[in-house]
């Protein structure tokens, strides 16, 4: 929440901010594919979460040499590569889960996004303190204290039983997480037919386009350019937002998967994500914006425990990683894009409410698709 605000107060254009803040997406919509098949071959989810907090490190150090947008940018397309490794905390969490999809996904997305929550505490007690480059120093050291946690951590081996299901099998000496190995092209063809998988890609994409334009990136602007937020308001309204996400993530991972409609939720939604985004243009004061983080926190949240537990539900448990990679890929698309058309808009409008309601049409347009597009599983 600091650094695009960061960035606008030091002169740098709302295009280049939306490109700092998209290019995040863009090395995800490359690498996620192919992350997907090295994760099918080498059949280790521990190795690739690992590789990614080595590089999430090193994307943190590198703007600590340089306040320059270009190694910003560098910075970004690095932390991308490091989300990319995202598709072997969910495809680990759905191998094997059946009817336990909804609860599992709810309790890993709640972590994720309880992390970013004690991301925002600290950055907001902290940057008035210890400037922008103490937020990477400690950005740098979480990854490190993260990566000794994943050292320390068993993982379950999972292998494909003759009858297709999925037996765990304990854990190898290593504590590396075993997937049966092997890709091939029929395998990921398969993958790519399915229509349920495109329809929950596009449907994320479309909800990213809207989140990252807004609470990742533009809406921080918004606030200090017209209603004089400081940085301390930009971690409170990155704290409301994630709060509430965490806490609908983890009522949604309770919720049974069968007592769900999840059309009729995932069209609900998508129209409050809209509502969000459209109102977000028109806030008179910083309270206000403030309270409307909590909307779009759960309007987000929910969408997003409902596509990631069903994305691969007319999949095999092998092919869970593949449909993991092709899903994030598609979604890494509305990441890539929304900031950086958001900011070429403006820059172009220079009209903040017309831009966040554009945003909220996107959203909108989601919301159609959801209703006549998605159907419940049998």
């Amino acid at each position: 929440p600091f650094l695009s605000p960061y960035m606008a107060a030091a002169g740098i254009s709302a295009t280049i901010v939306g490109w700092v803040a998209g290019v995040y997406g863009a090395t995800q919509m490359i690498l996620r594919i192919p992350l997907s098949i090295v994760g099918r071959m080498a059949g280790s989810h521990k190795l690739i979460i690992g590789a990614g907090l080595v590089v999430v490190s090193v994307s943190c150090i590198l703007p600590m040499f340089s306040h320059s947008w270009i190694l910003f940018f560098f910075m970004r397309a690095l932390s991308g590569v490091a989300s990319s490794t995202w598709i072997s905390y969910t495809a680990y969490q759905l191998e094997g889960a059946g009817g336990e999809a909804n609860r599992r996904m709810g309790f890993v997305i709640a972590c994720n996004t309880g992390g970013i929550c004690l991301s925002q505490i600290i950055g907001t007690l902290s940057y008035s303190y210890i400037g922008i480059n103490g937020l990477f120093v400690i950005g740098a050291a979480g990854a490190g204290l993260a990566f000794l946690f994943l050292l320390a951590t068993p993982f379950r081996k999972i292998k494909s039983s003759p009858s297709g299901t999925v037996a765990v099998a304990g854990t190898d000496p290593g504590g590396i997480a075993v997937n049966e190995r092997g890709f091939s092209l029929r395998m990921f063809t398969e993958v790519l037919k399915n229509k349920h998988l495109w329809l929950c890609s596009i449907l994320m994409s479309l909800a990213n386009w809207v989140m990252f334009s807004t609470n990742f990136s533009f809406t921080g602007v918004f606030a200090q350019d017209v209603l004089g937020a400081k940085p301390f308001h930009f971690g409170v309204m990155a704290f409301m937002s994630q709060i509430a996400s965490v806490a609908a993530s983890l009522v949604m991972g309770r919720i049974g998967k069968r007592k769900l409609p999840e059309r009729e939720i995932l069209t609900v939604t998508l129209v409050g994500l809209g509502l969000y985004a459209g109102l977000t243009g028109f806030c008179s004061s910083i309270a206000v914006l403030v309270a409307l983080q909590v909307l779009g926190g759960i309007m987000m949240s929910v969408p997003n425990v409902i596509l990631f537990a069903n994305v691969g539900r007319e999949l095999s448990d092998k092919q869970q990683i593949l449909s993991m990679g092709v899903f994030q890929s598609i979604y890494s698309i509305g990441m890539t894009a929304g900031p950086a058309v958001t900011g070429v808009f403006y820059d172009k409008t220079t009209s903040y409410p017309l831009t966040f309601l554009v945003l909220g049409g996107v959203a909108l347009v989601a919301s159609v698709i959801a209703c006549a597009l998605y159907r419940p599983a049998k």
